[in-house]
């Protein structure tokens, strides 16, 4: 509806007005001498030690400094050819680092796409017509035309000239040296006195913009950022690091307590403002972690009764009220996200509940109340699954589908702001992204508290490691599959499962070997001629030796299994984003289990505050 386009725009233009408010200029500032590495305040405290004290939203922060952000180095000429139908062609070196971005991509798919190569040529043009440069060259107009195989072999060969160099003890140790000194200096903030950590301190390199899935704008020229472009945030009256680049400024100074980037720039395709962080393991973004999901748990308390309203309106005789409540349901029942309408001349055709079209519901006639539901979800990952669904679901999805053609919405009559509006008056502060961390960790915990699976049994704190890491995982998948986390299957897994599978064999046959000396050992067994100058160990020593390879042999074959299964699961995203991390550490206290088993370093960094949680906790 007009009223509702209308608040989307005012939206917009209040977050617009708000990201380029107090924005002054850096040479009022005063400058640091230099950039050296950054020393916290003593006795300062850790964010969790203090949490009652963070739950101001308006102020994130006191006090903030840092050392700006680091660009990409300049770009250096290989004067290799590209040709032109056959013929070398003489580039300028802003020609030349253009033709490379693509010629690194041309043999990829990426390389193959029409919509990738039509768009790219439209940028090469321009700069091979730009009458600033030193050579214009209007009569390259056709990309097939185009070969830049020389530039592809001279990138493939510096490639394997660097592995080769990473080889050298003394060329690792030096660029190691060279790193860590970068990351002394840019890598780290001091806020309100405690040092934390910068997310990525390097601004984004130029390239060639890809996009999720079929982006109507891959191919364009993401263009080389410079001083100018970057807005730091700092704390009043603290110096600004120098500008890094001779000749050029920083794009202006802000003091904004409440966000909490330390700088940001626009992006030149799609308009969008891009932010430098700090890491997932500061507090920023711990507080924001402890309130998603002590948001989820309190929607905990209030789903019974949000269910109870919404499910009353599924037969309402109004069908903005029933379209609503049988997304709110989609949303509660099926975790897909709630959907905005996208200009896909901008963006990639990804959709939610909200935009959902016709064409993206099957109804099966032979079977009633069975629906498949087809689309493409966020990051363009397909979801595709036949569901069966409660009758009204199913009868109120067909009454909406009923007599419309396949491109138009489902739910004409309401959109994300009206889904999220109805749930904020159903508990403050929710929206259908709460829903999305409350089914993924309410799932989580109901599968740990089975405690058992058909592939490993009971599981109890005696189980091996093995298979209590196998139970958990299968855990993890369940809530994946939930939430529709996938991925593409890596180019490498048949590989991997050949490498598993040689592994097996060679515990397998040094069992056997194993096996057979036991025998020999207690003289069940004569040994064979080559065997009679070999040490027999005593039979102790063998049968611990015969348990330690059945162990491995063992967890081999679960890696295999969950290797298999979970090709196309994206694990990692529900444990980084959806699953409340206490239900984790509370069930490795219980079974026993190391946590770094379950939570890789980046995890651990990230969740510090769920570490002290009690072994009887519940979500």
């Amino acid at each position: 509806s007009s009223s509702n386009s209308s608040s989307k725009n005012s939206e917009k233009k209040v977050k617009a007005g708000y990201l380029t408010r107090d924005v002054m200029d850096a040479s009022l500032f005063e400058v640091k001498k230099e950039i050296k590495a950054l020393q916290p305040d003593k006795g300062a405290m850790q964010w969790w030690d203090r949490l009652d004290d963070l739950w101001n939203d308006e102020i994130k922060w006191n006090t903030m400094d840092h050392n700006g952000v680091v660009f990409a180095a300049p770009y250096e000429p290989h004067n290799v050819k590209m040709q032109y139908d056959g013929m070398d062609v003489d580039l300028t070196p802003n020609q030349e680092e253009v033709a490379t971005m693509f010629g690194v991509m041309s043999a990829s798919d990426w390389g193959k796409k029409p919509r990738f190569r039509n768009n790219f040529l439209k940028e090469f043009r321009k700069i091979l017509c730009d009458r600033r440069e030193a050579r214009t060259h209007e009569y390259i107009t056709d990309l097939s035309k185009c070969n830049f195989d020389k530039i592809l072999e001279w990138y493939e060969q510096r490639k394997e000239q660097e592995k080769e160099m990473k080889k050298d003890s003394e060329y690792k140790n030096k660029m190691k040296e060279m790193k860590q000194e970068m990351d002394s200096k840019y890598g780290w903030a001091v806020v309100d006195g405690v040092l934390e950590k910068v997310g990525n301190y390097k601004v984004e390199p130029p390239g060639l913009f890809r996009g999720r899935g079929e982006h109507p704008k891959m191919g364009l020229i993401k263009k080389r950022l410079q001083p100018e472009d970057v807005i730091l945030n700092i704390g009043k009256g603290m110096a600004i690091p120098p500008c890094p680049i001779f000749g050029h400024k920083w794009g202006g100074v802000v003091h904004d307590q409440s966000v909490t980037y330390i700088a940001k720039w626009v992006e030149n395709i799609n308009g969008q403002h891009k932010f430098v962080y700090l890491h997932s393991s500061s507090r920023f973004k711990g507080v924001a972690d402890v309130k998603k999901y002590e948001k989820a748990r309190q929607l905990k308390k209030h789903v019974t009764r949000i269910r109870q309203d919404y499910e009353s309106k599924l037969s309402s005789p109004q069908r903005e009220v029933k379209q609503l409540a049988t997304a709110i349901w989609i949303i509660d029942h099926l975790s897909i996200r709630v959907g905005n309408e996208k200009d896909t001349d901008e963006e990639a055709d990804t959709v939610g509940v909200c935009s959902l079209r016709c064409e993206h519901i099957q109804f099966d006639p032979e079977k009633e109340c069975q629906i498949t539901f087809d689309f493409l979800g966020k990051d363009s990952m397909r979801y595709c699954q036949t569901i069966q669904i409660p009758s009204i679901i199913y009868h109120n999805l067909k009454e909406f589908t009923k007599n419309k053609k396949a491109d138009v919405d489902i739910f004409e009559k309401i959109d994300s702001s009206i889904v999220n509006n109805y749930l904020k008056e159903q508990m403050d502060g929710l929206t259908a992204k709460v829903f999305r961390t409350h089914n993924a960790s309410v799932c989580l915990e109901k599968e740990l508290f089975k405690n058992e699976h058909a592939t490993v049994g009971a599981i109890t704190r005696d189980s091996p490691l093995a298979d209590k890491l196998f139970f958990y995982t299968q855990c993890n998948k369940q809530v994946a599959i939930l939430c529709n986390h996938q991925r593409t299957v890596p180019k490498s897994h048949e590989q991997q499962l050949e490498k598993i599978d040689a592994q097996i064999k060679e515990l397998k046959e040094h069992i056997d070997e194993l096996k057979r000396e036991l025998d020999i050992a207690q003289g069940k067994k004569k040994p064979s001629k080559d065997e009679k100058d070999k040490r027999i160990r005593q039979p102790d020593q063998l049968f611990k030796a015969i348990d330690a390879k059945k162990k491995q042999l063992r967890k081999k074959e679960l890696d295999k299994e969950m290797k298999s299964e979970n090709k196309e699961i994206a694990l990692g995203t529900s444990k980084i984003n959806y699953m409340d991390p206490r239900i984790t550490v509370a069930w490795c206290k219980r079974m026993e289990v190391p946590i770094e088993k379950v939570f890789n370093k980046s995890l651990l960094d990230k969740f510090p505050w769920s570490m002290s949680v009690p072994l009887n906790f519940e979500f």
